[in-house]
């Protein structure tokens, strides 16, 4: 078991990256263009899903494709983005930087395809801080269960404790914590309304909403 650093977690859409913004209406507008019925925070209830899981729920509302085709076509629109647009949030760069200069141990665990992350860390130039790239479906799990961060934490040979986790979603914060690692906050727009909240459940203040105005937006 490793005991001399720390194993540091990052989320990505809405931690590493400034994403929210493409994924924010990514389903509806999907939905849309296929005519299929859908209650209006459909964005919002997807938001912790795999793009399996999110096919899948696609199905239940009425959408006559294959569970594979659904995730091809959002992975290719999605893909181009991440490839060619979206910007890292601010001072992310850096802190990552900083953590791989001192050894730490960076990895990457997101609901997003992996590739996706490849793909925007390189033009970003911050692909080499990480040790290992995750995506939850890996794990066959997603972030509104401990068990997740238990499980990756122990993949890698640490313990709960001795992990760091980097979340913008409240939802992620609190399993996090529940699992014993220590949480550090990402503000993020599009969790706005659960700011307070998050305030008091994290460990730490990484990203403020005054250093989130700085952000350039797609």
């Amino acid at each position: 078991m490793n005991t001399t650093h720390k194993l540091h977690i990052f989320d990505m859409d809405g931690t590493i990256l400034d994403s929210m913004p493409m994924w924010s209406t990514i389903a509806s507008d999907y939905l849309d263009s296929y005519d299929i019925p859908h209650d209006d925070d459909v964005n919002k209830l997807i938001e912790a899903y795999t793009l399996e899981n999110a096919a899948k729920y696609f199905i239940e509302l009425g959408l006559d494709k294959a569970i594979d085709d659904i995730i091809k076509d959002i992975y290719d629109f999605s893909f181009n983005k991440y490839k060619n647009e979206i910007p890292a949030k601010p001072d992310m760069a850096e802190l990552l930087k900083k953590l791989h200069e001192t050894g730490e141990t960076i990895i990457l665990l997101s609901a997003s395809p992996v590739q996706c992350a490849v793909a925007a860390f390189k033009r970003l130039n911050i692909l080499e801080y990480f040790d290992k790239l995750f995506s939850c479906q890996d794990f066959e799990t997603d972030k509104t269960v401990p068990e997740t961060f238990i499980n990756v934490a122990a993949s890698l040979g640490f313990k709960p404790e001795d992990a760091i986790v980097y979340e913008d979603a409240l939802y992620s914060i609190r399993s996090a914590k529940a699992a014993g690692c220590k949480t550090v906050a990402i503000y993020d727009d599009f969790a706005r309304n659960e700011w307070d909240e998050i305030l008091k459940t994290a460990d730490e203040i990484f990203i403020t909403p005054d250093k989130h105005k700085n952000i350039t937006k797609m």
